[in-house]
């Protein structure tokens, strides 16, 4: 799977960046898969997640982008849901988003 390096979310690039080990920024103990710092443009990855694991983490931090973006006031738990039901919509019909329609 090749890595990507940036992505354009709401006319902004967005940069990807992977690291071996991310925490959260209030408890340094817990660590987690991805990050959206949507302040800086970036998006963090964690290293080394399998395939179907990346995907669900980059859209989740995606979503994060999108809702500051637009202002949407969406909490975590509303981020996880939407993130979740997205991801059963394109498992559950097989949707491959990376190749173009007919």
């Amino acid at each position: 799977m090749r890595k990507l390096r940036s992505l354009n979310i709401g006319g902004h690039k967005i940069k990807i960046i992977y690291k071996d080990k991310l925490f959260d920024e209030k408890n340094k103990k817990i660590e987690l898969l991805g990050l959206a710092d949507v302040d800086n443009l970036r998006i963090y990855i964690q290293n080394g997640l399998p395939e179907s694991r990346f995907v669900e983490v980059m859209l989740h931090e995606c979503l994060h982008v999108i809702a500051s973006i637009y202002d949407l006031n969406m909490n975590e738990r509303q981020i996880n849901t939407l993130g979740v039901e997205v991801m059963k919509l394109i498992r559950s019909n097989k949707i491959d988003l990376l190749t173009k329609g007919e």
